[in-house]
């Protein structure tokens, strides 16, 4: 069992995930899933103890041992989504030089992601809502590629870019946009770069 350690009155720190035992990792694989589900549906802000440990099948002292709070929790599940974002872009784009194809590749790539599995794109979406490390990926992302085409590096037009990008997908998570709309809609999102071009 995973023993907290006390440190001043109230407050606690649960042990490493590297010295948790298999039966422990599970269960803090079990909150971590359960929190992507609700933030998914409810946004972060919606997010509590209560509600997770529900979904996840976990007592709530349980998942004191795992995490601190809701806060640190949402911070979990950020930098695991984060991760797996930076490997799609890696993937799919190794040994590539940064640029308008790349760009447009992962445009499309991000889109048909948010058509194939709603469930994540919607957790995906309400963590950048928040403000929180996907949102600064997405941005950094159109960003340097924005810089390896040579266009404006204005951080307005990747800000741009970063929310139009988000709102599409969280749309066609709820299917009010058409799969089929996709191609034209990164059409639309990669003429916004013309004007930078002339810049």
């Amino acid at each position: 069992m995973c023993q907290k350690k006390r440190q001043g009155k109230e407050n606690f720190v649960a042990k490493p995930v590297e010295n948790l035992t298999p039966k422990a990792r599970r269960t803090r694989s079990d909150l971590l899933n359960a929190a992507r589900e609700v933030i998914g549906h409810k946004g972060v802000g919606g997010v509590t103890v209560m509600d997770v440990c529900d979904v996840a099948g976990v007592g709530r002292t349980s998942f004191y041992n795992y995490f601190d709070g809701t806060d640190d929790l949402v911070a979990a599940v950020a930098a695991e989504v984060a991760l797996d974002i930076k490997t799609r872009f890696d993937t799919l784009h190794a040994g590539e030089p940064r640029g308008l194809a790349r760009l447009e590749r992962c445009l499309n790539m991000l889109l048909d992601f948010a058509a194939e599995d709603p469930k994540t794109t919607l957790l995906l979406t309400s963590l950048a809502a928040s403000d929180r490390p996907i949102r600064d990926l997405l941005h950094h992302e159109i960003q340097s590629e924005l810089r390896g085409a040579g266009l404006a590096q204005d951080a307005p037009a990747a800000g741009f870019l970063t929310t139009a990008l988000l709102a599409l997908c969280r749309d066609l998570a709820q299917n009010r946009v058409e799969r089929d709309a996709i191609r034209a809609y990164v059409s639309m999102l990669m003429a916004t770069c013309a004007p930078m071009r002339r810049s």
